[in-house]
């Protein structure tokens, strides 16, 4: 058996929260999350021992105990695939090898997707949509690239929210513009949400 060299990442958290909002989306939990030390059977720097004691037919209790944990993980990994993805990585035998497999056939389509979303944060606009609803999207995209290991800080986003609201809103923008640094994300909300409410009223 043998493995070859990867990383993992995890995915961070939100960076915000929006009224009546809830998270859809399903991030499969971080390797070493999972305990007991599993992360290096995955990224190879814990490569499979000899298989048989020297000078001997007898299988090394290492490799033993190596292979058993493997499989494990192997078997793991697999139960949280769709069985297109499974059918994709039937061909490795081991951990680390089905892990390279998934990162070599997703890492141009991830890297393409990425750059989708920061693109789609940094032309965000309201438009038609109700604040509520403009919120949710930009908290959308802010949590998918977290997942991704890009968040962004929370002044930066609400910078990025107010550069997507219409001309409608200039006096509130002019006011949280100069309060982005020390604005909590809850209060930012807040004051888009209750001046739409003074607009319509």
């Amino acid at each position: 058996m043998s493995t070859e060299g990867s990383t993992t990442s995890t995915p961070s958290g939100s960076t915000f929260s929006t009224p009546n909002s809830s998270s859809a989306s399903f991030n499969p939990p971080h390797v070493s999350q999972v305990g007991y030390d599993l992360e290096k059977y995955i990224n190879g720097t814990h490569p499979c021992p000899t298989q048989y004691l020297p000078n001997t037919t007898a299988i090394s209790p290492e490799f033993a105990a190596w292979y058993r944990q493997d499989k494990i993980i192997l078997s793991w990994i697999l139960s949280s695939l769709t069985e297109s993805v499974v059918s994709r990585v039937m061909g490795f035998s081991t951990s680390h090898g089905v892990w390279m497999a998934l990162e070599n056939q997703y890492a141009s389509r991830s890297q393409a997707h990425l750059i989708q979303l920061q693109r789609e944060l940094q032309t965000i606009r309201k438009g038609n949509l109700s604040m509520n609803d403009y919120l949710l999207h930009a908290k959308k995209i802010v949590d998918s690239l977290a997942a991704y290991g890009q968040p962004f800080s929370v002044p930066v986003v609400q910078q990025m929210i107010l550069g997507g609201l219409d001309s409608v809103y200039d006096a509130i923008v002019t006011t949280l513009t100069a309060t982005c640094s020390t604005t909590s994300m809850e209060d930012f909300q807040a004051h888009l949400m209750a001046f739409e409410m003074r607009l319509a009223a």
